[in-house]
C-alpha cells in the first residue's frame, strides 16, 4: 500500500497526532474529543 517505509511512517504519525489524539473521543473526557473537552473547559460558565 505504501511505496516506502517513510511514507508508511508518515501516515502512521499523521493518524496518531492528527486523528487519534485530537479527534477520537476518550472515555476519561466524558466521551468528548480532546479538542472539544478543551473548548468546553475554556468556555466561561455562569456562576
Amino acid at each position: 500500500e505504501f511505496e516506502t517505509t517513510t511514507a508508511a511512517a508518515t501516515a502512521v504519525m499523521d493518524w496518531c497526532f492528527n486523528f487519534y489524539n485530537t479527534t477520537r473521543r476518550h472515555s476519561s473526557a466524558a466521551m468528548m474529543s480532546p479538542i472539544a473537552y478543551e473548548t468546553a473547559a475554556l468556555t466561561p460558565r455562569a456562576a
